[in-house]
């Protein structure tokens, strides 16, 4: 009996610490083993030529240094007019773009230039990747291309631009591109690509109210104490009207300077010139406006009648054309005809003032009465006027308000 018990216990005890045992190993937790996962990369393999890379880092060096160009550009701008323009848009940083473009990139600021679709041509002088010629088209317009820049890069480190004004009216103003002056440049780069100096002659760039500057000398340069040297005039109706310089040094405030220009013979003469010119057209449009006015209101030409003064002699007398209210009007059969009620003065008032009594009785005529045209006694169906017996000389015709010659009976 007792060993039964002791069976027992001893069964208990052992099935007890198996428990406790396999309740241990489930509460702890289990530990993850991490599985390196392998990336897969598909890169494509550079099948460029050693001259195309070459090539392809010179021109990234161009545009990293169009790029530093533009924003010195946009600051000399943001003194000259108290506005900076948007990015990229002046003449360095339209060169920027289009390299840009030229090697894939996607362009942002598209609505900030007219037209933003370019075209590089590569012409190398030697071997690559310098010396170099570029030339930059915008190809809205046409397939061929609107060229508006060249670009000569001599070397590593120096490189002369000319932009053609008349081409970049998105970037310097319609004002500068009527001017259709050639701008140049001359740009000497650092071994990385920066910019270490800027030398510009004749730029052009628009200002408000219709003025536009015209920077004779333009100097960057990144190692003296005077970063930005400027001199140049500002133009209005194509004659200068004051003297700019500028002054930005590297610290300290910016000397900004405008002088105004005492206008020359010269300009003088050429605005005079322009003044009497501007009223010739204006007069010869009045004119040519008159003239059409009295053309349109200017009626047919009335039919001519024969006056004769009484007494007159037939040498004296004359044709004129008749008033538009004439006594006599046409019948269907175009032959005069009497009105008797628009009577109006006679026409030849003014030759019959100038007669005198010897005029009257006429000289080198005949002692008859001469034959007088009297409307009241003319036969309207008969072609000759009728006879008038014993005619009174007409002393004062300026003052009858009859007809032609039936006033004075």
């Amino acid at each position: 009996m007792f060993k039964l018990k002791l069976i027992f216990y001893e069964s208990i005890l052992r099935h007890g610490f198996l428990l406790v045992i396999l309740s241990l190993i489930c509460a702890c937790p289990a530990q993850k083993t991490e599985v390196p996962q392998v990336q897969i990369t598909t890169e494509k393999p550079d099948l460029r030529t050693p001259e195309q890379k070459a090539v392809a880092e010179r021109d990234k060096i161009l545009v990293r240094s169009f790029l530093q160009a533009d924003q010195i550009h946009r600051e000399v701008l943001w003194v000259l007019m108290k506005d900076r323009p948007p990015l990229t848009k002046t003449v360095f940083g339209k060169l920027a773009r289009s390299l840009q473009s030229d090697a894939g990139e996607k362009l942002k600021l598209k609505s900030s230039f007219k037209c933003d679709q370019y075209a590089v041509q590569k012409q190398a002088q030697g071997l690559a990747p310098y010396p170099v010629k570029m030339k930059f088209f915008e190809t809205c317009l046409g397939l061929s291309g609107v060229p508006y820049a060249e670009l000569e890069v001599l070397a590593k480190d120096r490189m002369n631009i000319f932009f053609e004004s008349e081409k970049m009216s998105d970037v310097v103003g319609l004002g500068s591109s009527i001017m259709n002056k050639r701008m140049m440049c001359t740009m000497e780069l650092e071994g990385s690509g920066l910019v270490k100096v800027i030398k510009c002659e004749n730029l052009y760039q628009d200002r408000q109210d219709g003025e536009v500057f015209h920077l004779k000398s333009y100097l960057f340069q990144k190692d003296k104490d005077d970063l930005i040297e400027i001199s140049g005039e500002v133009l209005k109706n194509l004659v200068a009207q004051r003297k700019i310089q500028i002054k930005v040094p590297l610290t300290g405030k910016i000397r900004f300077s405008e002088k105004e220009l005492q206008p020359t013979e010269e300009d003088l003469a050429r605005e005079q010139a322009e003044r009497q010119k501007s009223i010739e057209e204006a007069k010869n449009q009045s004119r040519d406006a008159k003239h059409i006015v009295n053309s349109a209101d200017q009626p047919a030409a009335p039919n001519t009648v024969q006056d004769f003064v009484r007494g007159a002699s037939p040498n004296q007398q004359t044709i004129r054309p008749a008033p538009p209210e004439s006594p006599l009007r046409d019948d269907s059969s175009g032959r005069p005809v009497f009105n008797p009620t628009n009577q109006t003065k006679p026409i030849l008032e003014e030759s019959v003032k100038d007669q005198t009594p010897q005029n009257l009785q006429g000289e080198g005529t005949s002692d008859e009465d001469p034959e007088v045209i009297d409307p009241q006694t003319t036969d309207p169906e008969s072609e000759e006027p009728a006879p008038v017996e014993n005619p009174a000389p007409v002393e004062n015709p300026a003052g009858s308000s009859g007809g032609t010659g039936g006033s004075g009976r």
